[in-house]
C-alpha cells in the first residue's frame, strides 16, 4: 500500500502536524505522545532515531485492517533507510526501564519496525512489548526484558492476538526467571527468522502456530515449549537451530498436541532433544533433525514411525561451539545467519551464514565421488 508519511521526534516541541522531519513549526513532527494519541490508518509513522524514555506504559490503540494498517517505523534521515540496517544502535530506543512499563499493543493491525525496546516491566504475563490486537506484526526489532521478575518476557501475547507475526527480530531477557517470548493465545501465531536468548525457557507457544528458522540458545530450562494447557493443536517446528539449553530443546506439553519437527539443529542440550512430556502416544512426526552432545534421549516419548534422527554426537555442526556461535548476538551475526528467504540479500551472504558451519569440498573429493558413482554396481 502507499504510506501516507507522518513524523515522530524525541526533541520535537510538539503542536505541529507530523508531515515533515523538523522539530517544531505548525507543519513540526509529532511527540511521541501525539503519534500515539493519532489513530489515523494508512499512516507510516517514522520515528526518528534517539532514545524516547517513557515514564508509564505506552498503549498503541489505533486499529487498522487488512489491507490498511497503522505501521511505526524506525529512520535515521530518511523514511525506510533502516531496512537493510540490523544494528540496533541506529534504532530509535525506547527507554521504558524506570518502571512497570511496557509497550500496550491493544489494536489490531499494526506494525512495529526496527525499533530497540527495554523494559524493566514486572506486570503479570505482559513483557517489555505485550501484544492482544489481533493481526498485528512485528519486525525487526531488538526487544528487551531486563527484570528477572517471572514476567520479565521480552513479547507476551494474550488470545485475543489471532494471528500474529514476530519476524527477523533480536528477542532476549534475564536468564531466570521468565520466558523470552511467551504467546499464551490459543490461536495463530508464526515466530520465524528470530534470535531468542536467554530466559528460563526460549518460545512457549499456545494454540495453532509455526516456529520457523529461529536461533535460539542460552535458556536456563526448554529452548521451545508447546501446547501448555491446551489440547488439539497444530504446531509446525521447522529449520531453528537451538545451542546450550538447560532443559529440553523442543518440548510438546499436551498429549493431544499434533505437530511436525523437521530440520532443526539442536547442540549441547541439558534434557532431551525432542520431547513429548506427558509421556502419551502424540501425534508427533519427527524427521531429519541433528543433534549433537544431547544429554538426555534424542527423542523421549515420541512413538511415530516417521522419526529420523541425523546424530552426531562427536562432531559440533559450529565453529568453535560457544565462541563463533555468539556471532548470532551482533548485527553481523544476525544478517548473516538468519536465513535468505528472510532477507534481501545476496546469495554469498547466506552461504556464509556465521554460527553454522559451511563445508566447501576440494577438487580431488569431488573427482572421488565422480569416479565411485561412475563405477558404481547396478543390482
Amino acid at each position: 500500500m502507499a504510506w501516507t508519511e507522518r513524523y515522530v521526534r524525541h526533541d520535537a516541541a510538539g503542536g505541529g502536524d507530523g508531515t515533515t522531519n523538523t522539530n517544531s513549526g505548525a507543519n513540526g513532527a509529532w511527540t511521541l505522545a501525539e503519534a500515539i494519541a493519532d489513530t489515523t490508518v494508512g499512516y507510516r509513522r517514522n520515528i526518528r532515531a534517539g532514545t524516547y524514555t517513557a515514564g508509564a506504559t505506552l498503549t498503541f490503540a489505533g486499529a487498522g485492517s487488512i489491507s490498511t494498517a497503522l505501521l511505526w517505523e524506525g529512520f535515521t534521515s530518511t523514511p525506510g533507510d533502516l531496512r537493510d540496517d540490523f544494528d540496533s544502535s541506529h534504532y530509535p530506543y525506547f527507554d521504558l526501564t524506570g518502571g512497570d512499563y511496557y509497550f500496550d499493543v491493544t489494536g489490531s493491525n499494526q506494525i512495529f519496525r526496527s525499533l530497540k525496546i527495554s523494559s524493566a516491566v514486572t506486570a503479570a504475563g505482559r513483557g517489555s512489548m505485550y501484544v492482544s490486537g489481533a493481526a498485528c506484526r512485528v519486525i525487526k526489532c531488538r526487544i528487551e526484558g531486563t527484570n528477572a521478575n517471572a514476567n520479565g518476557h521480552a513479547i507476551a501475547a494474550s488470545n485475543t492476538s489471532d494471528g500474529l507475526l514476530v519476524q527477523q527480530c533480536y528477542l532476549t531477557s534475564t536468564t531466570t526467571p521468565p520466558y523470552v517470548v511467551d504467546i499464551t493465545s490459543n490461536t495463530n501465531s508464526v515466530i520465524c527468522a528470530n534470535v531468542i536468548v536467554g530466559g528460563t525457557v526460549g518460545l512457549v507457544i499456545l494454540g495453532h502456530g509455526a516456529v520457523l528458522s529461529n536461533l535460539i540458545f542460552n535458556c536456563s530450562s526448554h529452548a521451545i515449549q508447546l501446547g501448555t494447557g491446551v489440547s488439539s493443536q497444530l504446531y509446525l517446528a521447522a529449520n531453528n537451530t537451538i545451542y546450550n539449553v538447560g532443559g529440553d530443546g523442543i518440548q510438546f506439553t499436551n498429549a493431544s498436541a499434533v505437530g511436525s519437527v523437521y530440520g532443526n539443529i539442536l547442540s549441547v542440550i541439558g534434557g532431551n532433544g525432542i520431547s513429548n512430556s506427558s509421556a502419551v502416544n502424540s501425534q508427533i512426526n519427527c524427521e531429519n533433525n541433528l543433534m549433537h552432545a544431547v544429554t538426555g534421549n534424542k527423542y523421549n516419548n515420541i512413538y511415530q514411525d516417521d522419526v529420523d534422527a541425523l546424530t552426531d554426537d562427536t562432531v559440533t555442526p559450529f565453529l568453535s561451539a560457544g565462541t563463533d556461535f555468539r556471532l548470532v548476538g551482533t548485527s553481523n551475526g544476525v544478517s548473516n545467519a538468519i536465513p535468505k528467504f528472510f532477507l534481501d540479500r545476496p546469495e554469498q551472504s547466506y552461504l556464509d551464514c556465521g554460527a553454522i558451519q559451511r563445508y566447501d569440498p576440494t577438487d580431488a573429493e569431488i573427482a572421488a565421488a565422480i569416479w565411485a558413482y561412475s563405477n558404481r554396481t547396478l543390482s
